[in-house]
């Protein structure tokens, strides 16, 4: 899988990151996703035309204005691999971004992830989707439940990552490429 992300600020790359290291000593065991990137997915694809993704996504960012994302608390997708996360709340902005950015790149992948469409999409920062975060839910949701996740998040970078989450791509909101 690849996809098209939008990446967090370091502030909140370390909060999380601070999150899997309590976790890991509370616990005894690492559950972060693996590998781990905190980022909101926003287009997901088994595959892109990369050539002609390229300059779309450096015209979409360098015409993006600055966008901030705003988070309402803790959330669960439940099933087989539970996803623990933190709930982004869908204003206007981000869902207007949303649906252009899937115009445009819905033409450039194959196999799509109907959970990113627009209509279907709920946008998250995960936390934790690891086959061992079952047994450990009564205590996270416990400990996560007293903390504030009422946060306030410039996005500033766009980028197209692999399925390792390593990044392909940066690109810089409101500039060029980085």
């Amino acid at each position: 899988m690849y996809g098209v992300v939008l990446l967090l600020p370091e502030k909140y790359n370390q909060i999380i990151q601070m999150m899997y290291d309590e976790w890991v000593q509370d616990l005894g065991v690492d559950l972060r996703p693996q590998p781990s990137l905190p980022h909101v997915s926003i287009h997901i694809a088994e595959k892109y035309d990369a050539a002609a993704l390229r300059p779309i996504m450096a015209e979409v960012a360098a015409a993006m204005p600055p966008l901030t994302l705003s988070t309402s608390g803790l959330g669960l997708f439940t099933g087989l691999e539970p996803v623990l996360h933190v709930a982004v709340t869908c204003g206007r902005d981000l869902l207007d971004f949303h649906a252009r950015l899937h115009a445009r790149l819905n033409p450039l992948s194959q196999g799509s992830n109907s959970y990113y469409q627009p209509g279907q999409w709920m946008p998250h920062i995960t936390l934790s989707q690891n086959p061992h975060l079952r047994g450990h839910l009564p205590h996270l949701i416990n400990q996560l439940s007293q903390r504030d996740f009422s946060w306030q998040i410039p996005i500033r970078q766009l980028a197209y990552i692999n399925k390792e989450l390593t990044t392909h791509e940066v690109w810089d909101v409101g500039s060029a490429q980085v």
